[in-house]
């Protein structure tokens, strides 16, 4: 199914895309894809935010997107495995063992799946600064990145089944 497609039903059905993943056979060229493209639609969140921190206290705007884009494309990566690692760890003693490629193509998906919430959040915070309606979206970010980690851990636990 299509990327866009898989985004849409993660948001109705986050189980079925889940299963879907665990039946086809994903490398970690597609888990290294959807960290890629995750990170870069955070990179790109951060762009209206960035301006207004950039109109409001005359700081160059290349250097703060810079800095963003060296944030989120280079380090978050190495970040997001290395939490992979440390999620694959945890299963590993509550003994689900070798199930790492599906551990960070579902940490991965999530974030990615995740990412639209990401970009309206960057929007508000963007044009109406830091306030109740942008730590609400943040909020709602976070707990669903979250539900999603969790459905991808269901799925973990029955595809080792």
């Amino acid at each position: 199914m299509s990327l866009i497609f898989n985004i849409v039903q993660s948001y109705w059905k986050p189980q079925e895309v889940f299963d879907n993943f665990s039946y086809q056979k994903f490398s970690e060229s597609h888990a290294l894809g959807f960290l890629a493209g995750g990170c870069a639609m955070a990179f790109m969140s951060h762009w209206p935010t960035l301006v207004r921190q950039s109109h409001l206290t005359s700081e160059p705007l290349n250097m703060m997107l810079g800095g963003a884009l060296f944030g989120w494309i280079f380090v978050a990566p190495l970040l997001f495995y290395i939490l992979a690692s440390v999620l694959s760890i945890c299963l590993a003693i509550l003994g689900l063992r070798r199930q790492g490629r599906l551990v960070r193509l579902s940490l991965f998906w999530a974030f990615l799946a995740s990412g639209p919430i990401m970009l309206i959040y960057g929007l508000v915070s963007g044009f109406l600064g830091q306030g109740a309606t942008s730590n609400g979206l943040g909020l709602l970010w976070m707990v669903f990145f979250l539900w999603l980690v969790v459905c991808g851990f269901r799925m973990i636990r029955r595809a080792s089944k």
